[in-house]
């Protein structure tokens, strides 16, 4: 496949992802975090997204993912043979939003950003399900370090995120009401063990009145891992819908 090259405009955090049900999954605790930022990075980009693209102005296409396992303290022990939310590439920790961001990306191009709380949650299992529990209930939006990012020239904005209690994370909800939602698209992709999408889904719009909320796909954490030519597939029908 032919392809071109795109900056890469923002630091990349490569750190694990989770997969959820109604609520946090015990897997998920096992989790490790590796950090790995750059300035700029060229990479080779699929002829396939060039209408994701603005010309001649870099790439208007960014795939935001959140995790769990980023966010917390990372655990020494790691199984990620037994974990539902974890898996082994070349030697190193993969999560399933990371993962499934990374094929979003080789998909369509255009660049990452992780979804980081000012706040770690607890590596706790059973204390971080109280305090997503609460946050929940509560409506809360936790403050997030993600520095100064001027999102106004992206127009596809790829959003891949675990289910927690049947929606989105209220991390997730915090970076969406902080957004612009004019002339957007947001392409939800979520991962989760049997609560499904669709309340997320209508939660997001609630949060984005005016941005375009495409249906999304959910992917069940188990098949994170051989999940690429869903997302590749989902993706190129959502460069046809869009024009």
């Amino acid at each position: 496949m032919k392809r071109g090259l795109y900056a890469l405009l923002l630091s990349l955090l490569m750190l694990s992802g989770c997969s959820h049900g109604t609520a946090p999954e015990a897997a998920d605790n096992e989790a490790t975090a590796e950090d790995s930022s750059g300035d700029t990075t060229q990479e080779q980009l699929p002829e396939s997204a060039d209408s994701f693209r603005m010309a001649g102005t870099g790439s208007d296409t960014l795939v935001v993912y959140f995790s769990r396992a980023g966010n917390i303290e990372p655990a020494e022990d790691i199984d990620a043979v037994s974990s539902a939310s974890l898996n082994e590439v070349d030697g190193e920790i993969c999560g399933n939003a990371e993962m499934i961001a990374g094929y979003a990306r080789d998909t369509v191009g255009g660049d990452l950003l992780f979804i980081r709380t000012a706040e770690k949650y607890p590596a706790d299992y059973d204390e971080n399900t109280r305090v997503a529990s609460d946050e929940m209930a509560a409506e809360e939006r936790p403050e997030l370090n993600m520095g100064d990012i001027d999102l106004s020239g992206y127009k596809n904005i790829v959003l891949v995120y675990p289910v927690w209690w049947g929606t989105i994370p209220m991390p997730v909800a915090s970076f969406l009401e902080g957004l612009d939602p004019s002339d957007k698209n947001i392409i939800p992709i979520c991962t989760d063990e049997g609560s499904g999408i669709k309340n997320s889904i209508e939660d997001i719009k609630e949060l984005v009145p005016g941005a375009n909320v495409l249906d999304g796909i959910s992917i069940r954490g188990k098949d994170a891992a051989d999940s690429a030519s869903t997302v590749e597939d989902y993706l190129f029908e959502v460069k046809q819908s869009l024009g």
